[in-house]
């Protein structure tokens, strides 16, 4: 009687043979690959800073080029940015004085659309770059480079990484390149930051635990005119709940996108990723103070105008004190028991401060005064954080409303 082998023995030898066979043609290829990889990188180098004859590469990744008397004559970085097929690679090389020397768009990973995107690769497109300094941006955001026809999520996406890697660059150089970044700290775990979108500017807000994880999310200011039916669908609650419980930074792979709106959704992600690199460099560390918008000073103390409350019977009042941009006029129903039963904040003379004294205009704030008896003091109610001015104006014009009424 013949033996026979078990079926799954074999099929166990035959993957155990296979997975030997692709372990040992990986390790016979990997370092082939590596090599060809590095030496496509330096001949990248050749051609970005044709004048260096050595490389030295710092830890930053800046990459140092030398003529043969060791004199600096460039410098290079690489930076990746979200295409619409996927990561472009942009190597950008800048000279001494700070001004873009060429630029080398593609990298291993690189799939924009041929006749579209892939066009980022052609010598008429990158040579606008030289001589420009950052930050660049396109001639439709109000820059000097011209966007690929058709394509203009690859085209932001090498502006992005050119602007990127130059600020890399001045970091080790010693010249400056002025921040492209929008990231706003707003307070105790709370930020923002915009990019452009396909009809304008997309703004999103953040609210971050201490892991960075997303607490809260709002997308989109009065500035918001993305495509109706399309891009608009960013304010829907159904995108931006998909957000929360996420890590920041967050990549196109970990949500859902706005179908047929890719450079919404890609605006949407580059502005988290704002916040998250501006945190990465130190953005919460300083207090938020409430500033004068047009001089970045405190205001100046002027005399407090005599307290006015208008009684609109039934029960309903209203007076203004002395906020940070001008009067904050304070709208209070209250019953016999000096409770408060309805309030609104703010009319045609209010001015405070966008998004720190102005929050004093949300639903969130103004509902903690119900139920409340008046006069009250501001620690009876969570202030705005960055807005003390502005907490107190409210405070007081309540308190101006129950001294009258007493």
């Amino acid at each position: 009687m013949k033996n026979k082998f078990p079926a799954w023995l074999v099929l166990t030898v035959i993957c155990v043979v296979a997975a030997a066979l692709l372990a040992g043609t990986n390790l016979m290829t990997k370092d082939v690959i590596a090599e060809n990889a590095n030496r496509e990188k330096y001949a990248t180098l050749g051609k970005l800073i044709p004048d260096a004859d050595s490389f030295e590469e710092l830890e930053s990744g800046v990459i140092v080029g030398k003529d043969k008397d060791g004199n600096t004559v460039g410098y290079s970085k690489a930076a990746t940015a979200q295409g619409f097929g996927g990561e472009v690679e942009t190597t950008v090389a800048a000279r001494p004085d700070g001004t873009i020397g060429g630029i080398s768009v593609g990298g291993s990973n690189f799939a924009e659309t041929a006749g579209l995107g892939a066009r980022a690769k052609e010598p008429e497109f990158q040579e606008q770059f030289a001589g420009k300094s950052a930050p660049v941006a396109l001639t439709k955001d109000g820059g000097e480079i011209d966007a690929l026809s058709g394509a203009t999520i690859t085209s932001r996406a090498v502006i992005k990484g050119v602007n990127q890697a130059m600020e890399e660059i001045a970091a080790e150089a010693g010249f400056t390149v002025e921040s492209t970044s929008t990231a706003e700290h707003l307070g105790e775990g709370k930020y923002a930051a915009t990019a452009q979108g396909f009809g304008g500017p997309v703004k999103v807000f953040l609210t971050l635990d201490d892991g960075r994880v997303i607490q809260e999310i709002s997308i989109g200011d009065n500035q918001f005119a993305e495509t109706e039916y399309l891009g608009e669908r960013a304010l829907e609650p159904a995108f931006q709940q998909q957000f929360i419980g996420k890590t920041i930074p967050v990549t196109i792979d970990e949500i859902d996108a706005l179908s047929g709106a890719t450079v919404t959704t890609n605006a949407v992600l580059e502005a988290i990723s704002m916040i998250s690199d501006g945190l990465d460099k130190g953005l919460a560390d300083a207090p938020i103070v409430e500033k004068n918008k047009e001089t970045e000073e405190a205001p100046k103390q002027e005399e407090e105008p005599a307290a006015e409350v208008v009684d609109q019977g039934n029960g309903k009042y209203n007076s203004a004190a002395k906020g940070f941009g001008g009067p904050v006029r304070v709208f209070l129903t209250v019953d016999e028991n000096r409770t408060i039963t309805e309030i609104s904040i703010g009319d045609n003379d209010f001015a405070e401060t966008e998004y720190l004294g102005e929050r004093a205009l949300e639903p969130s704030f103004q509902q903690q005064f119900i139920g409340k008896t008046i006069p009250m003091t501001i620690d009876d109610i969570d202030a705005l954080t960055g807005a003390t001015v502005t907490t107190q104006a409210v405070i007081t014009a309540i308190n101006q409303i129950a001294e009258f009424i007493r």
